[in-house]
């Protein structure tokens, strides 16, 4: 903007092209106080910032000045105040304002400032929820349901195991039968009652799962190498779930015998339930003892 006199107490303005008359006669000169030197000072500072200003970055604030009271220059010069989220400068690197950040904390402290508690988006703005319970795992219900602190099921994923007992002598008999336990020593899932003791349930979530158990027989009479086979069989089907999986004793003597034998990794594809069998090709009754127990670990990859 130039300025000449026109004349004592008037003054003439070249504002944009457009020629104004200013009248002065009112107006005296104010000597400036140091904060107002100290602003000017700091205004003079950040406006040769611009001469570093990338062309990406004055297009940006160009566009979000666009129909509003700001200049572009009133964007850049509150970015590097501290008062925008953030700019880029002429190396590409992004610089975050810490007003920013506080300015933002600030605002979400209006929902919540609780320690530990989580924001989610609701259906009309954002809500928190509060921490949960130690040992709870937050649990999504599907698209527009709220998430909910809930106790895990099934060991909370990866790997859990039941095991069962005999607390007491029982009499396998020949034949192609269910081996029943009578007690669960350690349960990490409610797969298993005594009102069906040879059926184990298998978690929901479980993928795969495998066996390892241990027979002690107090009777054992008869010989061969074909005398018992043990297998894990599909408690729905009665069907073996692999016929690889067995294990077939050879011993031939009149002795208290233990027997152990164990699984690899099993997909668990469509099944649902298990039970431990005895199928003997001939033979007699098998007196399995309380040192006799059946553990099934799943995984819940």
């Amino acid at each position: 903007m130039r300025t000449q006199a026109l004349g004592p107490g008037y003054r003439i303005a070249d504002w944009r092209g457009i020629p104004r008359i200013f009248s002065l006669k009112h107006k005296g000169t104010k000597k400036l106080s140091s904060r107002q030197r100290e602003t000017m000072r700091d205004f003079g500072q950040l406006a040769r910032i611009h001469l570093w200003v990338t062309g990406r970055e004055y297009q940006m604030a160009r566009r979000l000045s666009a129909g509003t009271q700001f200049l572009p220059r009133d964007l850049l010069m509150m970015a590097y105040s501290g008062n925008l989220w953030r700019f880029q400068g002429p190396d590409g690197q992004w610089w975050y304002s810490m007003a920013a950040r506080t300015t933002t904390s600030d605002f979400i402290d209006v929902i919540t400032s609780i320690p530990g508690a989580m924001l989610y988006r609701g259906p009309g703005w954002w809500e928190v929820i509060l921490p949960g319970e130690e040992g709870q795992v937050l649990t999504n219900h599907g698209p527009n349901a709220a998430p909910t602190w809930e106790v895990p099921s099934g060991g909370g994923g990866g790997v859990s195991a039941i095991t069962l007992r005999r607390t007491s002598n029982y009499s396998v008999p020949a034949g192609n039968n269910a081996v029943p336990w009578n007690a669960a020593i350690l349960s990490d899932w409610a797969g298993w009652d005594v009102s069906a003791p040879t059926r184990i349930e298998l978690p929901a979530a479980a993928t795969r799962f495998r066996m390892f158990c241990q027979i002690y027989d107090n009777s054992y009479s008869v010989g061969g190498t074909n005398s018992n086979l043990f297998q894990l069989y599909d408690a729905d089907t009665a069907g073996a779930i692999d016929p690889d999986i067995a294990f077939q004793p050879t011993i031939a003597a009149t002795a208290d015998r233990m027997w152990q034998m164990s699984s690899g990794w099993i997909p668990r594809g469509s099944v649902d339930a298990v039970q431990f069998m005895r199928w003997p090709s001939y033979g007699g009754t098998i007196l399995m003892n309380e040192r006799s127990y059946l553990t099934i670990e799943v995984d819940q990859i």
